[in-house]
């Protein structure tokens, strides 16, 4: 219960100070104000480009078309829609837009800004196809269901603790434009796999993938800095011949260290590592991750499939694990041959994610079962 009533001298409404409103809350707007109005029980601005608050009670709720904005705490703790809809052309939502919130947000793909805690603890989203996305923000996601994020060369800036314990987590399409991950961004997660940091990637914070569960990092450029405990992985690789900046113990999980020709001792001078790491020079070309394919026949598959191994890695131990949507393993094998066929009896229907993972890197391909 509850109400707000909005005079006509009112010019600029703060987000964060309106109340959260529950069943049978009352708002309403003096018909004499100039800067705002009420749209189908949402109150927009008078210009109809950002949304502040919505008392309506709908259980699929249409954001009004025009709306570019989803203000600061707009619909925060709301529990009265089940799916809210955003319009295409919403470009920015504002932080702890949708704090606590159960609803399924369904989000356009113009959305170039999402702003801090905007998803915190929204339980009804968990996919994300945001290709303009250039900046997300602090405890954006936290502790959220999100199990895929589909972004593009544009994301330049992941905040501290955005994705903080995302247990669905399980893969992350990093782009090649990202420049700073912050501190604890994907810490407690379950990043799976190798991870793969593009060239244009300058600062990652301290804890910032503590905790994820990859076995592998691939730094394809020169990160200027990388903070306390930013992992947990066994085995590294650099591909630049300059290395980071470090803050103590970055790596204290590291086993195995891999640095372009000649580097070696710059590296090790350079890194603070575990006593049993080992640094080993990538003079031969194999450790190329980023050109590891697994070629996967038929898919979709029903029945059996048949994987064949990147070349140069029959020789090396490799073991196959397949997991599902979830991040759950379903199926694993040896892998001591250029081809192999996993069965699948027994699998439902869906998207599934095969890894090859051996000492000399991982790759991951999509498997669909029919």
């Amino acid at each position: 219960m509850g109400s707000l009533h909005i005079p006509a001298s009112v010019t600029h409404i703060i987000g964060a100070l309106l109340p959260s409103p529950q069943d049978g809350f009352v708002l309403t707007l003096s018909p004499d104000n100039r800067n705002y109005r009420m749209e189908d029980g949402m109150l927009v601005s008078n210009a109809g480009d950002t949304l502040l608050m919505s008392i309506n009670s709908s259980d699929t709720l249409m954001v009004p078309l025009g709306v570019r904005v989803i203000g600061e705490c707009a619909m925060s703790e709301n529990s009265r829609n089940r799916v809210v809809v955003l319009p295409e052309g919403v470009e920015e939502i504002c932080n702890a837009a949708f704090l606590n919130t159960s609803a399924q947000i369904e989000v356009p793909r113009t959305v170039r800004i999402i702003g801090a805690q905007a998803f915190y603890s929204n339980t009804g989203t968990d996919e994300f196809d945001i290709p303009q996305v250039e900046r997300i923000g602090d405890y954006a996601f936290f502790h959220s269901p999100v199990r895929e994020i589909q972004v593009t060369d544009s994301l330049r800036i992941i905040g501290e603790y955005a994705f903080y314990g995302c247990q669905n987590l399980s893969e992350f399409d990093w782009g090649n434009g990202l420049e700073e991950i912050g501190q604890s961004a994907f810490a407690a997660s379950e990043l799976g796999g190798t991870i793969i940091f593009p060239e244009s990637l300058r600062t990652i914070g301290q804890n910032a993938f503590n905790g994820a569960r990859f076995l592998r990092a691939c730094f394809m450029g020169n990160p200027d800095t990388l903070g306390y405990h930013s992992f947990s992985c066994n085995i590294i690789q650099f591909k630049g011949n300059e290395p980071p900046v470090t803050y103590g113990d970055v790596f204290p999980k590291a086993r195995k260290v891999y640095v372009p020709c000649n580097t070696s001792d710059i590296y090790a001078e350079a890194l603070e590592l575990p006593s049993n790491c080992q640094i080993e020079e990538d003079c031969d070309g194999i450790v190329q991750i980023s050109e590891m394919i697994l070629n996967i026949a038929p898919n979709p598959a029903h029945g059996e499939v048949t994987v064949s191994l990147p070349e140069g890695f029959s020789s090396f131990h490799a073991r196959l694990v397949l997991r599902d949507a979830t991040g759950r393993e379903v199926r694993s094998m040896e892998a001591s041959n250029p081809t192999v066929k996993m069965p699948l009896q027994g699998l439902a229907q869906g998207t599934y994610l095969l890894t090859l993972m051996t000492d000399k890197g991982s790759s991951t391909q999509k498997l669909v079962v029919e």
